[in-house]
């Protein structure tokens, strides 16, 4: 491979892994946006795809022969790039539930002779066993790598940035023999 061809796949490489990782923050493949939850959350909402950051983070690139290939080792990222209708099988395990319980006591104050409550909370823990189960589940896709308009149009600005240098390089050499 030549080192212009090195050349280019390194910096194409860069870009997209770049612009990939912007999806994130765009909340959207470029422009199309992610179907937003479908259950909100309690509080104040986060941003879809992004609990721990662990998906975006995991996201590797590195050039291969002619080619660019994009990877990650997070189980689920091809079923959110690409979406999942079907059934999921659940293992039996056992599961930890906590009981909250809170206790009020009135006194009443010696100085100000009101009464006041006092709270005392236990937390009580016990196992659950919950048995194998399959259900049925539907996540939608939301693409953040692959093959987009923006995509090709990064390709080709930078194949006609890389042939315009390698010109201007080539010029140079001409005019100094």
């Amino acid at each position: 491979m030549t080192d212009i061809n090195k050349k280019l796949l390194r910096r194409l490489k860069a870009r997209l892994h770049s612009e990939f990782k912007k999806n994130f923050r765009r909340q959207a493949f470029f422009d199309k946006p992610w179907q937003p939850r479908s259950v909100p959350e309690k509080g104040k909402p986060r941003a879809i795809l992004i609990k721990h950051d662990h998906l975006r983070k995991s996201i590797e690139s590195r050039v291969k022969g002619d080619s660019i290939v994009f990877t990650s080792n997070v189980p689920y990222a091809s079923v959110h790039n690409e979406g999942f209708k079907g059934t999921q099988s659940v293992k039996a395990h056992s599961r930890i539930i906590k009981a909250h319980t809170r206790h009020i006591t009135a006194r009443s104050s010696l100085k100000t002779r009101k009464m006041t409550k006092a709270y005392n909370q236990q937390v009580r823990e016990h196992t659950q066993n919950v048995g194998a189960f399959s259900r049925n589940i539907e996540i939608p896709q939301r693409q953040f790598i692959g093959d987009h308009p923006k995509v090709r149009s990064i390709i080709k600005e930078t194949i006609d940035e890389e042939l315009e240098a390698f010109n201007q390089k080539l010029l140079q050499q001409l005019k100094q023999r």
